[in-house]
Parts: C-alpha cells; sequence; structure tokens
C-alpha cells in the first residue's frame, strides 16, 4: 500500500470519528486491554487468533490500509500484534462506515447494558418496577441478535466461536465483538444508566450512561460529560510503544496486582457486570455527584466539576478494570474447546 493512500486513509478515519458521540473506552483504553490480553496468550494462540481474523470479510478495508507504515515494514509478530488489538477498536469503528456498511456491521446497543442505578431512595421507590431497559444476560440461539444488549452479545460472540458450523469470515466478527465487549463491560458506566424522577426519568434510557450529565471543564468547545471523563481514564495514545509501555507500567503496579488476583476466579459474565454496576454506584455516581444533581430538573442538567480526588479514584478504578479484564479475555480465548 502506497504511504498517499495510508494517509488518505487515516486522515478519512479522523474525519469521521470527529463527529461521532464517544461510546466506550478510548482506542487507547481498548487497544491496551487487547494488549494485556494478547501479551498472556501462547504462541500458538495468538498466531491462530491472528490468522482467523484474516478473515473478517472488511479485513483489507479496515485492517491492512489502517496498518501503520511502521508496522506494515517490521516483523510478522509485530504485525499480528497490531492486527489484534486493531480487532479490539473494530466494533467503534463501525461507527464511521456509509451505508450500507453500517447498517450491516454497526450495532450501537451491543456496547452496553443498563442495570438501573437510582439517584436517590425516593426515585428507587418511584421507578424500580417501571424500568424497561434490557437486562437478560443470556443470547439464545434463533434469536434477532440486533437487540441484544452487551452480555448477550458477549455471550452469543462465544457461542459462535465454539460452533464447528459458523464460517470463519462471521467468527472473525466476533472474535472482534468479544475483545471489544469484554473491555467495555470493565468500563462501570458501560453496565448501567442512572434514573431518577425529575432528572433522568426516561424509562428506557435514564441518563445513557452518564452521556446525560455535562462535566464542567476548562474549554467550552470540547464539551465532556460523565461517560467521556471514564472512557478516557486509560489514554488516547494508541502508538504501540506507548501502549507496551501503559501494560507494562499497570501491571508493575504492586496494589494492582494484589487485587486482580481476588477477580481472575470469577468467571461468570453476569458477575463481571455487576462489578461494574457497584463501581458505577459507589464511584462514578459518587455521593458529590448525586447531591450536584439534586434539585436539577431534566430540562435544565447544569455541568458537574469533579474533584481531582475524584479523578485520581477513577483512574486507579480504570487501571485496574483494564488489567481484570485483559486478563479476563485471555482466559476465554484460551479455552480449549474455543473452535478456531
Amino acid at each position: 500500500m502506497s504511504i498517499k493512500n495510508k494517509i488518505i486513509c487515516l486522515a478519512l478515519l479522523i474525519f469521521s470519528q470527529s463527529f461521532n458521540k464517544v461510546n466506550a473506552w478510548s482506542e487507547g483504553g481498548h487497544r491496551v486491554i487487547a494488549l494485556l490480553a494478547y501479551e498472556t496468550l501462547s504462541p500458538y494462540q495468538r498466531t491462530s487468533l491472528t490468522e482467523l481474523l484474516r478473515h473478517h470479510p472488511r479485513f483489507h478495508e479496515d485492517f491492512e490500509l489502517h496498518m501503520p507504515l511502521k508496522i506494515d515494514q517490521s516483523s510478522e509478530l509485530e504485525q499480528q500484534r497490531w492486527i489484534f488489538t486493531q480487532a479490539a477498536i473494530w466494533p467503534d469503528l463501525a461507527r464511521t462506515f456509509q451505508e450500507p456498511a453500517y447498517a450491516l456491521y454497526h450495532r450501537s446497543r451491543w456496547h452496553h447494558i443498563n442495570l438501573p442505578v437510582f439517584l436517590n431512595e425516593a426515585s428507587a421507590h418511584d421507578l424500580r418496577t417501571k424500568i424497561k431497559t434490557n437486562q437478560q444476560m443470556e443470547w439464545r440461539e434463533g434469536s434477532d441478535p440486533t437487540w441484544n444488549n452487551a452480555a448477550q452479545s458477549i455471550d452469543m460472540a462465544i457461542k459462535n466461536l465454539h460452533s464447528s458450523s459458523i464460517a470463519d469470515a462471521q467468527k472473525a466478527l466476533m472474535l472482534c465483538w468479544l475483545i471489544h465487549l469484554v473491555g467495555d463491560i470493565h468500563q462501570p458506566l458501560h453496565c448501567v444508566s442512572l434514573f431518577s424522577s425529575h432528572q433522568f426519568p426516561n424509562l428506557q434510557y435514564g441518563d445513557m450512561g452518564g452521556n446525560e450529565i455535562p462535566i464542567a471543564g476548562k474549554n467550552p468547545l470540547r464539551p465532556q460529560t460523565l461517560h467521556s471523563i471514564w472512557d478516557g481514564l486509560l489514554g488516547y495514545d494508541s502508538s504501540m510503544n506507548d501502549l507496551r509501555a501503559r501494560a507494562s507500567r499497570f501491571l508493575q503496579d504492586e496494589t494492582q496486582r494484589s487485587e486482580i488476583s481476588k477477580y481472575l476466579a470469577i468467571s461468570s459474565i453476569p458477575q463481571w457486570i455487576e462489578e461494574g454496576r457497584q463501581l458505577a454506584a459507589t464511584y462514578a455516581y459518587s455521593s458529590d455527584v448525586r447531591e450536584k444533581l439534586t434539585g436539577m430538573k431534566a430540562d435544565s442538567i447544569m455541568p458537574v466539576s469533579l474533584s481531582e480526588n475524584y479523578l485520581r479514584q477513577a483512574g486507579a478504578i480504570a487501571r485496574l478494570r483494564a488489567c481484570v479484564a485483559g486478563q479476563r479475555l485471555a482466559k476465554i480465548l484460551s479455552e480449549r474447546e474455543l473452535r478456531l
């Protein structure tokens, strides 16, 4: 591929992404989680998975044409590592597609599950039995996947990858979604929505996982939400050197290493999501955030300021969740029954 074509491709990607709402970990965040998983796998498993990804129906457009020139000219092992991390962001890349590819591949509902969190006891009393979100945790074969939430889509992806009757192209798609969604559900605000009688009364969406809570910032030209703040906690740089440095730094944190081990014995995806719900309820929607929201109205939610202590604590939680997500993803991908 020529340098000119790669530059054009990159420019189009940046242009299209600038007009898409942030709805997941940053690109750097998803890639670092994928890298944490990749480095845990055996050489055979790494090769098997990246060879499967080469069957992706858009491998040329979304992998080969996006590969940085430095990676393209490096070893096969470096190319495999990059392909695996590219798979982690492919479901977000699908947001930028033009029709008909957009309709064929983009699945906005798959990125989250809206377990309810309530602003206060009064809202819980008023709304608990009225919430209309999809809280199912399993996918049933033959059901329409369009309406899946994140838990159902992970379950579907795993079942597809275990099947001997699914074509490699479909398995490659499901592998991308699996890598991406295991990352997504370890971002606490992908597991919940906040509901309240006066501020967020929509019984299906609530605050959309923090997307409807504006955050006070120094740059009015770059408005942020509570969701986008959490999305960015793992960093935005997606160069391979930076990703490897961050992954190494995360794993060298002694406090985190002892914490990670506590989570690895938990293999139930509903339990992973419940962990996210509890973290969101306690930390993302902290008592300070809830207090500031109290008294506001649905049509006049004002920007909320976050303290330095809040951001430090959120950063530590995000780094721990990234490490746990990477280890859990590696465990799923290394299962013997996986038919690659």
